[in-house]
């Protein structure tokens, strides 16, 4: 059956199959990167004439695909408030209707269970209902909660996708992305990722594969640190603004004096690395301001409430108190 490298490879086939056991799905596909994957689940869905409903500020990544790509297809996009639910509910109606005269066609909601960087939750079994209230398509990004305790399959959403260099394969040496649906949803997304040269190299299958054996516990260990060192920062006697939430072991944090303060604390800390990635075991620490982030304009920026001095820390298996230890010697020289 695997006849050329292109349209997938045994470990490609293993590692879908694997995300699609842990996420109680139907069917899965391995894909090149986590954007690889959220592309694929999207025009699984979406067509031309369709309108897509996304947040105001998702994943950098996607919020450019979403912007200077989507057009081409002919696709809609409507950046929304979708953690609102009585604005969510608005915006679908009124997107029923045009749907209904003929306006428009199918309507798909795209949301991350935790935002990116400011961890904010997602409701999905709220979003859901709306999603079906209206006949709209959900798709769910759950890279930040990993299926170890979120299944948005099984709180109603259609699709799930993930970054699985992060979290899946958690050692920060593989790139890979999945998504998991119905098999109808996933052939579709097959045939694009075939043709689009999108699918998992077997290698990087194979590392997360490794991944994956460990999860569990890592995860959990990562979740008690995250949630630890959350409250002290929380009740830290600089004004520091938090960002974190339970099971979610990414912890956001605005240090004082902006670009300077978040160069000077990255500067000092020792044992957190900078990295643009995140959920491996090690702690890292990012500036969306400076990357992920680093194309929107200062003023959006800050209106989505990503700050200059904003610091994204994934929390690793380090001891909690060398993390806290690394983490104070960096607010203190902000």
């Amino acid at each position: 059956a695997h006849v050329y490298r292109r349209y997938g490879s045994p470990n490609t086939k293993e590692l879908g199959d694997a995300i699609a056991a842990l996420e109680g799905g139907e069917s899965g596909l391995a894909c090149s990167s986590g954007m690889g994957a959220i592309l694929a689940a999207l025009l699984a869905v979406c067509k031309r004439g369709d309108v897509l409903v996304a947040p105001r500020d998702p994943y950098g990544g996607t919020y450019d695909l979403l912007v200077n790509d989507f057009d081409r297809f002919g696709i809609s996009v409507r950046l929304e408030d979708v953690l609102d639910l009585v604005r969510l509910d608005a915006t679908l109606s009124e997107l029923y209707a045009a749907a209904t005269a003929g306006a428009s066609g199918r309507i798909a909601v795209f949301v991350e269970m935790f935002s990116n960087p400011l961890v904010k939750v997602a409701d999905i079994p709220a979003i859901s209902k709306l999603c079906k209230k209206y006949g709209c398509v959900l798709i769910v990004d759950n890279t930040f909660g990993t299926p170890v305790q979120l299944k948005p399959l099984k709180q109603g959403a259609d699709m799930v996708v993930h970054s699985a260099t992060k979290f899946l394969g958690g050692h920060n040496d593989a790139m890979a992305g999945a998504l998991v649906g119905s098999s109808e949803y996933v052939t579709s997304a097959a045939g694009m990722v075939a043709r689009w040269g999108l699918a998992a190299s077997p290698f990087d299958s194979w590392l997360v594969l490794r991944g994956i054996q460990t999860l569990e516990v890592r995860i959990q260990r990562q979740w008690q640190s995250a949630s630890i060192l959350s409250q002290q920062l929380s009740a830290h006697p600089l004004p520091l603004r938090v960002h974190a939430a339970q099971g979610c072991s990414i912890v956001a944090l605005e240090v004082p004096n902006g670009l300077d303060g978040a160069a000077a604390a990255i500067d000092a800390f020792q044992l957190i690395t900078l990295c643009p990635s995140l959920g491996g075991v090690a702690t890292t620490v990012s500036h969306s301001a400076s990357s992920s982030h680093s194309f929107l304009p200062r003023d959006r920026r800050i209106a989505l409430g990503i700050t200059d001095g904003l610091l994204r820390i994934s929390v690793g298996l380090e001891h909690v108190d060398d993390i806290w230890v690394d983490l104070e010697r960096g607010i203190f020289a902000a």
